[in-house]
Formats: C-alpha cells, structure tokens, sequence
C-alpha cells in the first residue's frame, strides 16, 4: 500500500514536470541574444492575414456595402464626419478653443514630408497625374506638417479643393511613451497628450495666414483600423495614402492591407520610417504578398507602391 501510494506520487510529480516544459520553454530560448529577431523572422510565416471585408454591425442603418466607391468633396467629407455643414467662419478648426493656450510652430523633427515635401509631391504628380488627384488620406498627423505640406504643394499647382483626410488618435507611440524618445512633443498635459491640440493650431495659423487653402484638411481623430473600415464602409476611395503611424510589427502590416484595400486602382499608398525594423519587415511581406514593386522617393527612408 505504502509502494502503491509513492508510485501514485511518483508518476503525478512527473507527470506535472511534463506538463511544466512547454511553459518553460519559451522563457528557456528567451535567454538567446538573438531570439527576438529570430522569433520574429519565424513568425512572419505563420502570421493571419487580416480580413479585409468590413462585416456589418447590428446597429447599421443602412447597408453600407452598397454605397458606391468614389472621391468625396471636401464639404462632402465635412459633413459625413461632422453632421454639419462647413461654414468659413464655424467650423471644428475656428470654434476650437485651445484649452492650454498653445502658440503654432512646426518644430517636430521627424516629419519627412515638412522638410522634403517639394520632392516626394513633384514625384506624386509625375506618377499619378494632377486629374489623378482627387481625395488623400493619411494616417498618422502628429502636429500636421505633412498634411500642411502636402496642401501647400496642391496649391501650388491649383488643386485648392482636394481633401486631405488626416486620421490619427493623436495619442503617441509607444516609442513616445515607453522611451520618452522625442516625450516633449506629445505635450503631455493632465495625463494625456496634447498633439490634437497642436495639430488643429498649426493648421488654423495655416489657413490664416493664407499658406493653405482652407478647403484641404479635416482632422478625423481615430485609430487607423477604425478609419480604414469607415471609408471603406462610406465608400469614400483615396488615389493617394500616406502612413506614418505607430509602426508597430504586424500592425503596419494590418494597415497596409486594409489602405491598400480601399486604395483606388490606379492609386499610390507611401509611407515613411523604413528604416525601422519593423516597418521594414511589414512593408516587404506587403509586396511579395501582393506581388507589388517596392519604390523609394529617394529622400529619408520613404517609399511608395502603386495599385494596378
């Protein structure tokens, strides 16, 4: 009785030590100086492919899959975001009352398109043609530079009405909040950061001083999912996509699928930050997935692909 009762305990101690393994194991190869890349890299074979069919909710109401896909104007665009009509002297950037008395400057380093805008945009036209140029979306604003520049660089050429719809949360990465890489641009101020605050001062000062049509950008403060699948529910297509978002590993991934999606055929997605690892290793699943051409402005680490 005795041997039975140490044999029962023998054989459930072992089993248990079985049972523990596969708990350890990740925490035992951990321990390598190279797993994390090497998880990684393993990793991108494995990895889901997102849906990129919008599945309707039960509050709908209407079915939003029958809307067709088409450029919107920028009033358009205005009042399906805001359910109000645009108005020159009431609209969301001149009723904004500036809570923390923010002053406008454009003084965020790491926005490509401020700085090289003149060059990405000339190579934007010579590629999509200005006809071509009907609605643009980005996806990741910060404090609005690119979004200034790429209006200033419409103008320019006469498009003083093209929409740029700017979608962003206006929250940071985690970079920002982790690292406190760059933490005095996100303002920080009761417990939350102030970029939106930023973004729609610059842009006011912008149109003020007459540098930008006021008929360009309109803030839709989201995540990038959550504006990827409400314009592809209002149908609402962009010929041109900028993302410069969290870059967060398969993440971009996630965003590329579903702005290129809802990307006019014919169109052109870019982005910054290819450099980062991340980013990189995103962007080149993305065109070999796709079968796409992976294309560099030639300023920074920006890239462009386009839409057959």
């Amino acid at each position: 009785m005795i041997f039975q009762s140490r044999l029962f305990s023998f054989v459930l101690g072992g089993l248990l030590v079985l049972a523990l393994i596969p708990l350890s194991l990740p925490f035992m190869t951990w321990s390598s100086p190279c797993l994390p890349c090497t998880r990684v890299s393993q990793a991108l074979n494995s990895r889901m492919q997102p849906t990129l069919e919008r599945l309707p909710l039960g509050s709908d109401l209407e079915d939003w899959s029958k809307r067709p896909r088409r450029a919107p104007s920028f009033t358009e665009l205005y009042k399906q975001l805001y359910l109000s009509d645009y108005e020159a002297d009431s609209n969301v950037l001149t009723s904004f009352p500036n809570p923390y008395n923010l002053e406008p400057h454009m003084d965020y380093p790491h926005s490509s398109l401020w700085q090289k805008g003149s060059e990405i945009m000339a190579r934007v036209v010579q590629e999509l043609g200005l006809e071509k140029i009907k609605f643009i979306v980005e996806a990741g604003s910060m404090h609005g530079g690119s979004a200034i520049r790429m209006a200033m660089e419409l103008d320019e050429r006469g498009l003083h009405d093209v929409p740029i719809l700017c979608i962003d949360p206006w929250t940071g990465d985690l970079n920002m909040w982790l690292n406190r890489v760059v933490w005095e641009h996100l303002g920080v101020r009761d417990g939350r950061a102030t970029t939106y605050d930023q973004f729609v001062v610059n842009v006011r000062q912008a149109i003020a001083d007459s540098a930008i049509s006021s008929h360009h950008i309109i803030a839709f403060p989201v995540t990038s999912i959550i504006g990827a699948r409400w314009l592809q529910a209002t149908g609402f297509a962009p010929s041109l996509i900028y993302l410069d978002s969290a870059h967060e590993i398969d993440e971009t991934y996630y965003e590329l699928c579903l702005y290129y999606h809802i990307l006019e055929p014919g169109g052109m997605l870019m982005g910054d930050d290819y450099g980062w690892t991340a980013v990189q290793m995103d962007v080149n699943r993305f065109v070999k997935d796709k079968g796409l051409k992976l294309n560099f402005f030639g300023v920074f680490t920006n890239w462009w692909v386009r839409k057959p």
